[in-house]
């Protein structure tokens, strides 16, 4: 990797680290992600996943693959570089326009809804996946769990805090509109500027996600573990949100909204049928300058620490 040049880490997690880079040949910035390659299993499965669905989706939201590079026990995927990541931007106070925050869940649904048509569900959209430059253009990223959808599936996918009621109860046989709720979930972070369901665990997650919203109608695996008749049913999802968050979005978002956050899946919006709704068709292609300082989630944990007594 000699012909790059770290400037700074901008990302890390289980599979690795990331790092803006510099080419030393022409000056272009690229994100590198920095994979170890284990000595018995060997290449990484998720990076198999992540280079396969970067080659294999051509949609102008879908982050870009560069090159691949293996060196001294290590992958190293040389991608798009970009400015922001939502979770470092949200963090950072960055106050996002009603616009913006529309553009924003537009692109996202055409970059979901390019996955979808090729049967492959995301299952890890979250803020930190969501990258964005200071056009206000949005990447999707990381597909380390991204699969084709069939028959029996593990639900341990997805963090904990944008994952779908039907992981969170057990549910293997699930259906691309995982990646809706997820979505939904984020939708309203933009607008209350925090998660709205932080649970410590799926127990507490899933008692958090009932208590706002009531209950699914389907009955799954782990339904009977939870004393179910304390919540209420009474409303409807609709209803519920429209009370609730009425004052944060228009009367058509709400729908969009309502739709993806509906508990029982089978009935939820899909991540495809939002994109005819006129709020979401209306901003597709329109890219709001962002002008905040550079913003990562990595740079949030740093400051995070740095504030600790």
């Amino acid at each position: 990797m000699e012909k790059y040049e770290n400037i700074k880490q901008v990302g890390e997690g289980a599979f690795g680290q990331v790092y803006k880079s510099r080419r030393t040949s022409d000056g272009a910035v690229f994100a590198i992600k920095k994979m170890p390659v284990d000595r018995e299993t060997g290449f990484p499965f998720t990076a198999i996943r992540e280079i396969k669905l970067c080659k294999s989706v051509i949609n102008k939201h879908i982050i870009g693959l560069d090159e691949i590079v293996f060196e001294e026990g290590f992958i190293f995927v040389v991608l798009e570089y970009m400015p922001y990541d939502l979770t470092g931007l949200l963090a950072s106070g960055a106050k996002l326009s009603t616009d913006q925050i529309r553009s924003i869940t537009s692109q996202l649904i055409e970059a979901v809804s390019s996955m979808h048509g090729m049967g492959l569900v995301h299952r890890d959209i979250k803020p930190s996946n969501i990258l964005l430059d200071c056009h206000g253009m949005l990447k999707l990223t990381d597909f380390g769990l991204t699969r084709e959808i069939s028959g029996m599936m593990t639900n341990r996918v997805c963090t904990l805090w944008y994952r779908a009621p039907e992981l969170l109860l057990g549910e293997t046989s699930y259906s691309l509109k995982v990646d809706a709720w997820s979505v939904g979930c984020i939708m309203l972070e933009m607008r209350l500027g925090r998660p709205p369901y932080r649970g410590s665990d799926e127990v507490s997650q899933i008692k958090l996600i009932f208590e706002e919203l009531g209950i699914p109608q389907d009955k799954y695996k782990w339904s009977d573990l939870l004393d179910v008749d304390i919540y209420s049913k009474s409303r409807s999802t609709e209803e519920i949100i429209a009370e609730r968050y009425g004052h944060l979005f228009d009367e058509e978002e709400l729908k969009v909204l309502s739709g993806f956050l509906c508990l029982t899946s089978r009935k939820r919006l899909s991540v495809a049928n939002s994109r005819y709704f006129t709020v979401i068709s209306s901003h597709k292609n329109t890219y709001i300058p962002l002008s905040f300082e550079e913003a990562h989630e990595l740079y949030t944990k740093e400051r995070k620490e740095t504030k600790k007594p």
